[in-house]
């Protein structure tokens, strides 16, 4: 069952759930996301599971569904209540707006009293919740009670502001990874029965119309028809299946009904494996999330040990009243509070998932964030990668200046064949519309013979060519693929097909060099193409390489640079598994995209200007708030000790650093 849970409001707590179902034994899978809020369950008992969830973390709410409504109710009659409180205060009405501000105080503790009692189960006594409740009773003890809720009030909505950013966040995840339909039919009885997909058992058969996208893997036990794999393989022909032939999920049924054999549970289907990658992404920590986390958990014992030294120095050394003492020390517990800092550092790397799942490029790691910072090589394949991995029609040469005659031949012969280069020049050409009719046989590797009323045509390569005897012109300038095509043993020319560069190529190399990175293709394609295509980017290349050739060469430059290799196919999968950072294009293999660390879903190469965009902003605005918020601190923490600052000051300044720093984390996500 898929369950989903509010107010996780960090990485942290995610992993503590993440530990404590991963150690009831009730409980056989379980994959929280901190992203998504998602949490997949299977248990021999999901409702005492949840409810040992919920007995240990009260303020987190469970639902089967993801809230599409984020409720402000309790923040707003929280500051109503107090600008009520503050209004009736300073009137003759004190003691009315005493209790307006009161019943402020009330609304707004419940949440933090409850925190602290989780993080003293948790043996987490010294945090930022426990800051703020004592802070809050020691100006209730100096009768400031206008100052008491007004901390409670403030970090209240500093809270609020940080939540409502998390759940903005996880509706921009959730639009992502929600793309697949919940159900399909199922057939029960001679009836067709909807069902939702993570219901749907091993053995049931699906029943899948033509135009649908199968969601599960399975085995065709009726019907046959062709399906479309492009989406989950990125292979260009056509696939025929029939009784026996399995299927993977993902692909597309086209042009007819089939009855399905399902093989694998919706967790461990293809599909799905994508999805799980998603939201991946945010479960691991990056290095200075790690460093910063740590020194969090000395940071606020610290502030406490300061805040009780400045009040002994003080008082007992004669530099003010027992009041006086209490009054800044607390000033700087809530100077000293470090939710700014342990909030802001998460959201930058949580905006930047964001902004880059919004961006359709797939991330698995976020510390990856900081790896791209020290990448200097960037190494291409080019066929699928560079190119668009299609082929287009360049030249036409027809030998007696027939074209027409050369390309209906050409339409008549190929017109059933799924291979790319028929494909191809059928969709230059159209599919040829004539009433003759042509019974055509493919030779893997050679090409078509076909006959027809006009005899005998021939579609190939130069095999077919010299299978048949025919004589044909070798163009001079050939770099790209070349069908010949004969008519009763006569040769009538050829058509010549390129795989050009992707439109977004030239751009995204150029931006990459401005960047300061050096540009390799190594590809397995002829000297002549990949030289070409190394000529128009002005840049180095190897070619004509087996897979283990890459590899070995990857091997080399790793050792001398941290390298990042983009490529799409099988052969490229060794290769993205060795690089620093691995990407894959989304048109690209399922093994490429399994061993990626990064997936260009939108299969564009400017999304690497976008990675590295957004991993160069991330780092900035990090360090612009981990700057801030420490001069400010230090700032106020100074004043407040020699008794220059009151605590609407330090008041104004922790919340003010929080919301500045929120907001300037956000920027990221724009």
């Amino acid at each position: 069952m898929v369950y989903y849970l509010e107010n996780i409001s960090c990485i942290d707590c995610a992993s503590e759930i993440q530990k404590l179902l991963d150690q009831n034994p009730l409980v056989k899978i379980a994959k929280l996301s901190f992203a998504s809020g998602k949490l997949e369950l299977e248990s021999s008992d999901d409702a005492l599971v949840l409810s040992e969830i919920q007995k240990k973390y009260p303020h987190i709410k469970i639902s089967k569904e993801p809230s599409s409504q984020f409720s402000h109710t309790k923040i707003t009659i929280i500051l109503s209540l107090f600008i009520l409180g503050c209004g009736f205060y300073f009137s003759s009405l004190s003691s009315i707006g005493l209790f307006f501000l009161l019943s402020a105080y009330i609304f707004g503790i419940k949440d933090i009293f409850v925190s602290i009692i989780c993080g003293i189960k948790q043996k987490d006594f010294f945090n930022e919740n426990t800051l703020m409740f004592f802070a809050s009773i020691a100006a209730f003890v100096l009768k400031a009670p206008l100052e008491a809720v007004s901390v409670i009030v403030f970090y209240s909505l500093g809270e609020h502001l940080q939540a409502f950013a998390l759940f903005k966040s996880n509706q921009n995840f959730n639009q992502l990874i929600n793309f697949i339909p919940k159900g399909a039919y199922v057939l029960e009885s001679n009836s067709l029965v909807y069902k939702e997909v993570d219901k749907i058992q091993v053995g049931e058969i699906l029943n899948v119309c033509a135009g649908e996208m199968l969601l599960l893997d399975g085995e065709v036990i009726e019907g046959e028809g062709l399906i479309d794999t492009q989406a989950i393989n990125g292979e260009n022909t056509l696939i025929f299946v029939s009784k026996g032939t399995e299927i993977l999920s993902g692909s597309i049924m086209l042009d007819a009904n089939i009855k399905l054999k399902v093989k694998r549970k919706s967790q461990e289907s293809h599909l799905y494996k994508i999805n799980y990658l998603i939201q991946q992404a945010t479960k691991t920590q990056t290095k200075t999330q790690n460093f910063f986390s740590k020194f969090a958990s000395y940071y606020t014992p610290f502030i406490f040990f300061i805040a009780f030294l400045i009040f002994l120095v003080t008082y007992f050394f004669g530099f003010g009243s027992i009041t006086e003492s209490i009054y800044r020390s607390l000033v700087v517990l809530m100077v000293g509070c470090p939710c700014a800092l342990v909030l802001s550092i998460p959201l930058c790397y949580f905006s930047a998932i964001s902004c880059l799942s919004k961006n359709q490029i797939l991330i698995k790691d976020i510390s990856l964030l900081e790896t791209l910072k020290k990448i200097k090589t960037i190494v291409f394949d080019k066929t699928g990668t560079l190119t668009k991995g299609e082929l287009e029609v360049i030249e036409v040469y027809a030998k007696n200046q027939n074209t027409q005659e050369l390309i209906d031949c050409a339409l008549i012969s190929l017109k059933d064949s799924q291979h790319i280069i028929a494909k191809s020049i059928i969709k230059t050409y159209g599919v040829y519309r004539s009433q003759i009719q042509a019974i055509s046989k493919e030779t893997s590797g050679k090409g078509v013979v076909s006959e027809s009323s006009l005899g005998q045509i021939i579609c190939g390569n130069e095999k077919m060519m010299k299978d048949f005897n025919i004589a044909f012109d070798i163009p001079k300038k050939s770099v790209g693929t070349i069908l010949y095509v004969a008519k009763n043993s006569e040769y009538l020319g050829y058509i010549l097909l390129r795989d050009n560069l992707r439109s977004e190529t030239l751009a995204c190399i150029e931006k990459l060099k401005k960047i300061g990175k050096d540009i390799l293709i190594l590809s397995g394609d002829r000297q002549e193409a990949v030289s070409e295509v190394a000529k128009i980017l002005k840049c180095q290349y190897q070619a004509q390489m087996l897979p283990e050739e890459k590899y070995h060469s990857i091997q080399k430059i790793k050792s001398q640079n941290p390298l990042l290799f983009v490529g799409d196919g099988i052969n490229d999968a060794p290769s993205i598994s060795l690089a620093d950072i691995g990407v894959s294009m989304g048109s690209g293999s399922d093994m490429g995209k399994n061993q990626a660390n990064v997936v260009l879903l939108k299969d564009n190469l400017l999304g690497l200007i976008k990675l590295f965009d957004v991993s160069q902003k991330t780092h900035i605005i990090l360090w612009e708030n981990i700057f801030f918020i420490f001069l400010i601190k230090i700032i106020f923490i100074i004043l407040g000790t020699l008794g220059l600052a009151d605590i609407w000051e330090a008041i104004f300044c922790d919340v003010g650093v929080s919301i500045l720093a929120l907001l300037n984390a956000l920027r990221i996500s724009r």
